[in-house]
């Protein structure tokens, strides 16, 4: 079964993603010319990166709750509200990293929403796992989706580290682009553009 929004929801998260670890990592930290300041890349970051997985996340979770792609009995039921939790979340995330970056405002606040939405992420993992069987995922599939979302995890511990003072941009900036491959995962696995592996 094709699930456009997912692909779509996906796809904005790996512009979030790539966007902002290219950023941590110091890609074309140095402007072109000198007429732009490196507050103009952050803001473009914001924009491009940040706000594009905001808005296709948001619009995720709220089509899997209305239209209620996956069924209608009881477990798909919890998978649809599940899934529209995790992306939820996520996509508030970047929507609050989009409006600070933009405004140039404390990054801090995010990175202390970020260890909220790691807490967040456990728990809805431990949620996924419980549902796998009655849901019928197949075992190599649920897997790897559930090491994808434990990317995530680091990816937001990153985040409050950085935004702290903890630990090097670059380091967090590695974690976004290996949390990338995983959504890629999820874009074409998950959103129904191949079947899922081991289905």
């Amino acid at each position: 079964m094709a699930l456009a929004p997912i692909t779509l929801g996906m796809v904005g998260l790996l512009f979030a993603l790539w966007a902002n670890g290219m950023q941590l990592l110091g890609v074309d930290a140095k402007p072109m010319d000198d007429q732009v300041d490196g507050a103009d890349a952050t803001r473009a970051v914001a924009i491009a990166g940040s706000a594009m997985g905001a808005v296709t996340l948001l619009f995720m979770a709220g089509w899997l709750v209305v239209a209620a792609p996956l069924g209608d009995d009881p477990t798909a039921i919890q998978l649809g509200l599940l899934f529209s939790a995790i992306s939820g979340m996520y996509g508030l995330l970047w929507l609050g990293a989009a409006a600070v970056q933009a405004r140039g405002w404390d990054m801090r606040v995010i990175g202390n929403l970020a260890l909220l939405c790691l807490v967040l992420q456990v728990v809805e993992m431990a949620l996924l796992a419980n549902y796998r069987a009655p849901a019928g995922l197949p075992w190599a599939h649920f897997v790897i989706v559930e090491l994808v979302l434990a990317s995530y995890v680091l990816v937001l511990y990153g985040f409050w580290a950085v935004t702290h003072g903890r630990i090097a941009a670059r380091a967090v900036g590695w974690l976004c682009m290996l949390a990338s491959l995983g959504t890629l995962y999820i874009m074409v696995f998950g959103g129904g553009l191949l079947a899922p592996v081991g289905a």
